[in-house]
């Protein structure tokens, strides 16, 4: 088996390069947090002390602050900017950290609270369109409740708990077997997916000399009868619920934690500006456009659009910006080796004056529309390389014995 080669198997070790004013905290902040995605206080005062900073810790936070910077973690000492503060799956754990300091006084974490509740936009217990006791966030107190109110009334209180994946009664006592209505057992059978418990009036038996017909008739009944009780059940418990100010309380906590603590970050769609993409390579679309401002906004991540939807071109204007704002060099472009000649002329067609070079193990004959063999360097200007005299590239040795893999260091 092969390996990397040494400069593309370590990472390497890059110093920002920082040219703002020294005691401009919240610059220095921004330019470490996009390019690492996680800063704390220390990092960002040693980076200061080291810029020629002279600010002291309580005046960098609230310059900071003042700045609509945010700090969490479990020590409090993370910083975030505000867009990445609001948005992301893990809002309310921020929310309750800021909270429980706001609790105790903390200004600037109250004010963080109120940032989170602006952007999560919990929602009241009326603009809940789909409430039922089958719903996997409704809380199974609730639901236990309402059964032993009404179906299970007459047969004491019962509590609910799930067990690898269902949903089954236990006793006050903790009586694994309590007793139940047969009500309350086809409930629990609906809720559970479980048709066999899941019962309801069937229709009376008709002459088992049916036909097909007659049968796939008599089978669509029953499904509109469970659907019916279905919505009966819905209305009885959503009615239980409205009859107290508490349980709407209950339900719209336990809905606003389920479904409203995840924001997805959005991008504008306007056009980048590229300085070097060909004047007559393809303009990106919309979705391209934002698609590669999210790489670009957080210096890193997934293209994973459809196939045929412009996945190349997007990473390829990425590529261009990340070289253009000064956070990538020499990008390393890996392919698998059907697809090598495909991607150079993208890069031919989209970005023209690059140069780049193909390192490739040479297990075929030459292409023949490329008879130089894999391993060549084209400039992007016909013309210019026809003037170069003598001009040859070192052969590139191979990295993998067996991989199909193509690189490509693009260089200015």
């Amino acid at each position: 088996m092969g390996a990397l080669v040494p400069a593309l198997r370590d990472r390497p070790k890059v110093e920002p390069k920082y040219t703002g004013q020294p005691d401009d905290v919240p610059a220095q902040a921004e330019m470490l947090f996009r390019a690492r995605r996680h800063l704390t206080i220390t990092e960002l005062l040693d980076f200061h002390r080291r810029q020629g900073g002279t600010l002291s810790r309580q005046a960098a936070l609230e310059s900071l602050f003042g700045n609509g910077w945010n700090l969490d973690g479990d020590e409090w000492n993370e910083l975030y900017p505000s867009d990445a503060y609001t948005t992301g799956i893990h809002l309310w754990e921020r929310h309750d950290r800021a909270q429980a300091r706001a609790a105790a006084g903390d200004a600037q974490a109250a004010a963080q609270v109120a940032r989170l509740i602006a952007a999560i936009k919990p929602v009241l217990f009326q603009d809940i369109q789909d409430i039922g006791p089958n719903q996997g966030w409704v809380p199974l107190e609730l639901v236990a409740a309402w059964l032993s109110a009404t179906y299970n009334r007459n047969y004491g209180p019962i509590l609910l708990e799930r067990h690898e994946a269902l949903v089954r009664p236990i006793g006050p006592d903790g009586d694994k077997e309590p007793t139940i209505h047969p009500k309350t057992s086809s409930i629990l059978g609906w809720i559970n997916h479980d048709m066999a418990s899941f019962k309801v009036e069937k229709p009376k038996k008709r002459d088992s000399m049916m036909s097909r017909e007659e049968k796939k008739a008599e089978k669509l009944s029953l499904a509109q009868l469970r659907l019916a009780q279905e919505k009966a059940w819905t209305d009885e418990f959503v009615t239980w619920l409205t009859e107290d100010e508490e349980r709407q309380e209950a339900v719209a906590a336990a809905y606003n934690r389920a479904a409203r603590g995840r924001v997805v970050p959005t991008y504008t769609t306007e056009p980048l500006e590229i300085a070097r993409w060909g004047a007559n390579a393809p303009q990106l679309k919309p979705h391209q456009v934002a698609g590669a401002r999210r790489v670009l906004h957080q210096r890193g991540g997934l293209v994973a659009f459809d196939v045929g939807v412009g996945k190349t071109y997007t990473a390829l204007a990425i590529v261009a910006l990340a070289r253009q704002e000064g956070w990538a060099r020499r990008p390393v472009i890996l392919v698998p080796g059907s697809i090598v000649w495909k991607w150079h002329d993208d890069i031919l067609c989209t970005l023209p004056d690059y140069r780049d070079r193909r390192h490739r193990q040479q297990t075929k004959a030459p292409h023949p529309r490329h008879p130089q063999g894999p391993d060549h360097e084209r400039d992007g200007h016909p013309q210019r390389s026809a003037r170069r005299s003598g001009s040859r590239s070192r052969p590139a040795s191979s990295t993998s014995s067996s991989s199909a893999t193509t690189r490509w260091a693009a260089r200015r």
